[in-house]
């Protein structure tokens, strides 16, 4: 008996709606971002007939409820990073950005490239949240602080710094709740520990590090660098090579704060003792 080929589904998400459709077909159909429109796509999948794999690109967090249905019942969904599949939209020559044009796209990069696995950690969840709540209160307490500095001495510039101070207060909390479920969490604590063995690299570092790279621990270390965005990019043409760069951006606070702080241990590597 032949094995059956492996259907890639994409699905495109919005507030209210997903665009879903097979690679390879044209056909696309719309269901409710809602428990009624998971459990459509949920029994149309099982109606395939065939292996699939869902294709996912974050939407915001709009997609959060749809692939956790789908981890549930058992199906395999996989992270397709945006920058990516903008890439694969460019080189297909894409006429333009509609849901069901995005859902061919999505399609696309999933056969060819793959994407992330996704999974169910609701520790790593939690962690996530925690520091993402974190980031927008110290976001908006330096936002609020400018606004105050701007205003003459009085009143109005009094309220805004007190809501300001609110704000760090918040994010200070925010770090402590964060640290805490690290340490609560003998996984994550043992990975957290192996983690800060790295020059620069502490507690806080480490955390975002575990929240925004699930795959620490599950894949290898250059694999690790490359979702870091501190593997080296090979120049190399016939008999010429040329010097190895760091070309690709950190896209993630996670891998922001690394390559700040990888780039300081480096340069105090360097420097002299003394200086």
């Amino acid at each position: 008996m032949m094995p059956q080929e492996t259907a890639y589904v994409a699905v495109d998400v919005s507030k209210a709606s997903l665009e879903i459709g097979c690679y390879g077909e044209r056909r696309t159909w719309r269901a409710a971002n809602a428990a009624s429109g998971w459990a459509k796509l949920i029994g149309w999948l099982g109606r395939l007939g065939r292996p699939a794999v869902v294709g996912v690109e974050p939407s915001g967090g709009y997609e959060r409820g749809v692939v956790e249905a789908l981890l549930r019942a058992g199906i395999e969904v996989r992270w397709c990073d945006p920058a990516r599949v903008r890439a694969m939209a460019r080189a297909l020559g894409a006429p333009a950005k509609t849901d069901a044009i995005d859902v061919g796209v999505i399609g696309a990069f999933l056969a060819h490239a793959g994407g992330r696995p996704a999974r169910l950690d609701p520790e790593r969840d939690a962690l996530k949240a925690a520091l993402a709540a974190r980031r927008a209160a110290q976001d908006s307490a330096q936002r609020l602080e400018a606004q105050a500095a701007a205003l003459p001495q009085g009143p109005a510039r009094e309220a805004l710094a007190a809501v300001a101070q609110t704000a760090r207060q918040a994010a200070r909390e925010l770090t402590r709740q964060a640290l805490e479920l690290v340490r609560a969490s003998a996984r994550l604590r043992a990975v957290s520990q192996r983690l800060q063995t790295a020059p620069g690299v502490g507690p806080l570092v480490a955390a975002e590090l575990l929240a925004q790279m699930p795959e620490l621990g599950c894949v290898s270390a250059k694999a690790i660098a490359k979702l870091a965005g501190l593997a080296p990019f090979v120049r190399q043409s016939g008999a010429w090579t040329g010097r190895a760069l760091l070309l690709r951006r950190a896209t993630t606070s996670a891998t922001g704060a690394l390559s700040r702080r990888h780039r300081l241990a480096a340069r105090q590597a360097r420097s002299p003792p003394g200086l």
